[in-house]
């Protein structure tokens, strides 16, 4: 029953992806000209994605309340919350 709840959520966030990337690489080659920036950009995003999926593993080895910790401290200012204010 979750999971046909989440189905709706997952192509709302598969059909922004569409709609987004391929107008990241554009965007880039604009901005960057002949000179090979798109390809420091893709690395960097590939980069990212890799080390992105090794601590994710690394994290996951400490059980899943500590990966869930983790994801949710993840995209948190530096600061801390807002609402710590």
């Amino acid at each position: 029953m979750a999971r046909a709840s989440r189905t709706p959520i997952r192509r709302l966030a598969g059909l922004v992806l569409t709609v987004i990337v391929p107008g990241a690489d554009p965007a880039i080659a604009d901005h960057t000209g002949p000179h090979g920036g798109l390809g420091v950009y893709r690395f960097w995003r590939g980069l990212g994605y890799a080390l992105g999926a090794v601590l994710a593993g690394l994290v996951a080895q400490g059980g899943l309340s500590s990966a869930v910790i983790a994801g949710g401290r993840l995209p948190s200012p530096p600061g801390g919350s807002p609402r710590d204010g």
